[in-house]
């Protein structure tokens, strides 16, 4: 039981199960060779009974032989408690019946649970491994022909010694033993069947995984390229656009100097126009001069003759003012 315990959480974990079946059905195998190797000398006399209702009575007699207080009768006891819980015989009384069933599921809770940690299989295994290795390799000693009662019936029961014929409840009981382990076989099978379904969809989804963690780090590659272009697109722009504030800066100098040469120009053509000017006037005035002075020149020469005529004539000179003369300049 605990190496079928075993392997089941081995396969609720994941693992090969081919491997686990096949560790579990050679440790059985070891197993059972131990065991009749063990009660081969024991049990001589066991193994020339050809029947096995013939070798569970003479293995009931056998213990029965021993004492109250002995290893074999405590064994036995738990057997027998196991077989009667197995089977939960009706008793006369519906009230005792109700009674001895409840009594019977817990002993048999309890005697599972001992049988899980592989105590009292091991007992049985050393009581009645012949007949487990024999013939059908399932069946099993169950003397359920006595009615489920008390500790004291069944001790006075041992020491009266009466051999008990098994009645086919034994191999009632294999057939529920056989039954339950074609069940789990079946289940088994299921089991590896469903592990073999997940382990295929397992693989498309590994399949599925590796081929979107392709994509994803084509993808990748492709958004860092672009990330690359556009660090180069920016630096050209940030290049282009100092440039640009160069030349601004070199515009707005050259814009400047152009518009002092353009003051400074018009500076120096007004201060020509005024020189020309100036000088112009200059010249004029120094015309004008000449002029005056030539006019005062001729007119006192004529002021000369006139005056000479009445003196001459008369003897006196007419005065004439110099402002009239020079007003009709």
């Amino acid at each position: 039981m605990t190496l079928i315990m075993q392997g089941r959480n081995n396969i609720c974990e994941g693992n090969d199960v081919r491997m686990i079946l096949e560790e579990l059905i050679n440790e059985l195998l070891e197993k059972l060779e131990k065991l009749q190797k063990r009660t081969g000398v024991k049990d001589l006399e066991a193994k020339k009974c050809s029947n096995f209702d013939k070798q569970g009575c003479f293995l009931r007699t056998r213990l029965d032989k021993f004492g109250e207080f002995s290893v074999e009768q405590i064994r036995a006891e738990e057997i027998r408690e196991m077989a009667e819980a197995s089977l939960s015989i009706k008793t006369s009384s519906e009230s005792d019946e109700s009674l001895v069933s409840n009594r019977n599921n817990n002993i048999l809770r309890r005697n599972m649970e001992r049988l899980s940690k592989g105590v009292l299989f091991e007992r049985m295994a050393e009581e009645y491994g012949l007949m487990a290795s024999s013939g059908n390799s399932s069946k099993r000693i169950d003397y359920s022909d006595s009615s489920p009662s008390s500790t004291q019936r069944s001790d006075k029961e041992k020491m009266s010694g009466e051999p008990r014929v098994c009645s086919g409840h034994c191999k009632a009981i294999v057939r529920r033993i056989v039954e339950q382990v074609r069940a789990e076989t079946e289940q088994w099978s299921q089991m590896q069947d469903m592990l073999g379904q997940v382990r295929d969809e397992m693989e498309e989804l590994q399949k599925c995984r590796d081929y979107w963690e392709d994509r994803a780090l084509d993808s990748d590659c492709q958004i860092r390229s672009l990330k690359s272009a556009v660090k180069e697109w920016r630096q050209k722009a940030h290049s282009s656009e100092a440039k640009a504030s160069e030349l601004q800066a070199r515009m707005f100098v050259l814009h400047e100097e152009i518009e002092r040469l353009r003051n400074e120009r018009e500076r120096k053509t007004v201060r020509g126009r005024n020189t020309s000017q100036a000088n112009q006037e200059a010249r004029n005035e120094t015309e004008k001069r000449i002029l005056m002075c030539d006019l005062k020149e001729n007119r006192c020469a004529n002021d000369d003759g006139c005056k000479a005529q009445p003196c001459t004539a008369t003897g006196l000179l007419p005065r004439r003012s110099p402002l009239r003369e020079l007003g009709n300049m």
